[in-house]
């Protein structure tokens, strides 16, 4: 009995006309496809304004209020690969005002489904929200119709694992620290004169995961973030495909790839401050923890 009410103070709070909210779409759709165009991204971006009565489904679905409902003007992003993704996440975020805890990185941290995407939700220059999803052809394939078409891709995008089991294995061993918002909410607040960027970098992993690093970081502070145990047998590194010593300063978007002894511990080396292996104090620390324990378990 109650749901013309609800249907009706919806209505009213959307405050637009349903063409007018359909042609503010339009415009936003076109204006973020041919901005991602200019970034020499192909992006195909689709949208609809949600019905009034999705909004109250969707209300009473997760008990939220009107507010809380952002999803009202929704976006979608299709690009052709992972690195386009966090690309066009960067744009959008430089663009709009991201809004603080409104995003979900749903590619590095997949759905138990295996569903993936990035969601954010940013302001235009009005104040209202916009929620934007970011993904992959494939991952749109995965998302409308299921865990077959999702499995054969990953299949052939997995390169060296072959199947199911040993894909998601090896992702799991990887365990990456993933921390790209953390720099882009304090983009928001920040005035490009504080150098925001001057004592941080941010690479890749082999599966377009983002890492932060501090600056000046190497190959093997690279490996202690990803995990202890990586940063104990690393024993070499690829950067962008190519053999590099492990004292290489790392830059800005290079992908890096660890080879790793499959037991074993680090190299004293790696602590001589002339060297320049390590720029962590995190990654040194466990390093010195490292010779700490052997010479305990010898001691005993």
């Amino acid at each position: 009995a109650q749901e013309p009410d609800t249907y009706k103070r919806v209505a009213s709070l959307l405050d637009e006309k349903r063409v007018e909210r359909e042609a503010a779409l339009e415009q936003r759709r076109a204006e973020i496809e041919s901005g991602l165009c200019g970034q020499g991204i192909a992006a195909q971006v689709t949208g609809r304004p949600k019905h009034i009565y999705s909004i109250v489904k969707k209300m009473r679905g997760k008990n939220l209020d009107f507010d809380r409902v952002l999803d009202v003007r929704a976006l979608r992003v299709l690009v052709d690969s992972v690195e386009d993704c966090y690309t066009a996440l960067s744009w959008v975020h430089r663009q709009f005002t991201p809004m603080p805890d409104e995003f979900d990185d749903y590619i590095a941290k997949p759905k138990l489904n295996g569903y993936q995407s990035l969601h954010t939700v940013v302001r235009d220059g009005d104040g209202k929200p916009w929620e934007i999803q970011i993904r992959t052809h494939a991952m749109h394939e995965h998302a409308e119709h299921g865990v077959a078409a999702h499995w054969a891709y990953k299949e052939a995008g997995t390169k060296g694992y072959v199947g199911v089991t040993a894909a998601s294995d090896y992702d799991a061993k990887i365990a990456v620290l993933r921390q790209l918002l953390a720099w882009e909410r304090d983009l928001a607040d920040a005035a490009p004169a504080q150098g925001l960027f001057d004592d941080h970098i941010y690479v890749l992993t082999p599966q377009a995961a983002i890492v932060e690093l501090p600056s000046g970081a190497t190959p093997v502070d690279f490996a202690y973030s990803v995990h202890t145990d990586l940063g104990h047998r690393c024993r070499g590194a690829r950067v962008d495909g190519a053999m590099v010593p492990l004292n290489t300063a790392l830059v800005n978007g290079q992908t890096i790839e660890i080879v790793a002894a499959k037991e074993g511990g680090p190299s004293r080396d790696w602590l001589n401050a002339d060297l320049h292996f390590l720029a962590s104090s995190r990654a040194r620390t466990k390093v010195r923890a490292w010779f700490n324990a052997q010479q305990t378990h010898e001691t005993v």
